[in-house]
């Protein structure tokens, strides 16, 4: 009787384990934080692109060290920030979205390509989370940032900058 017991416990650990390694993790999601207030007394939403317990690695310079000061220089299209908007969000959306004062959060590698985009609000807009992944998808595939540091990069790394949406 115990060696069944056994034989099938083995079986369901098995077959569990063959089921659950084909389950996809998908990563094209954001992860809702609540902030606690902010100056305006408001809350503080934020919906994370990239795990905020996964730090990216920081660019490097000759030494192996932080190259020093960095300047967002520019954001290759802001408009097309605001056309992808439009692609995606409704005019009442967009509307809802400015009076919760949106900004973008970027992850940004040093040469310039957007590894995360995420988004943070002042209060809640209770936008549908799906159209709000499908900007920050579209936002990394189209948007580039143009960031100038105090010294050469040698090693590829990211940097972090906010960018206000529909003032």
């Amino acid at each position: 009787m115990k060696k069944q017991i056994f034989i099938s416990i083995v079986f369901l650990l098995f077959a569990g384990i063959s089921v659950f390694s084909q389950v996809e993790v998908y990563s094209d999601t954001l992860f809702r934080q609540n902030h606690g207030l902010g100056f305006s007394g408001d809350s503080l939403i934020i919906y994370q692109d990239y795990p905020p317990d996964s730090p990216l690695p920081l660019p490097k310079d000759k030494n192996g060290e932080f190259p020093g000061e960095y300047y967002v220089e520019r954001i290759n299209s802001p408009e097309k920030i605001t056309q992808i908007a439009n692609e995606i969000f409704t005019s009442e959306e967009i509307s809802v979205m400015a009076d919760h004062r949106i900004w973008v959060k970027f992850k940004v590698s040093s040469s310039g390509k957007v590894k995360s985009a995420s988004f943070g609000f002042t209060g809640d807009p209770e936008i549908e989370l799906g159209k709000l992944v499908e900007f920050s998808n579209r936002i990394k595939e189209h948007i580039t940032v143009k960031i100038d540091f105090d010294r050469e990069v040698v090693v590829d790394g990211y940097v972090g900058t906010n960018y206000r949406l529909f003032r």
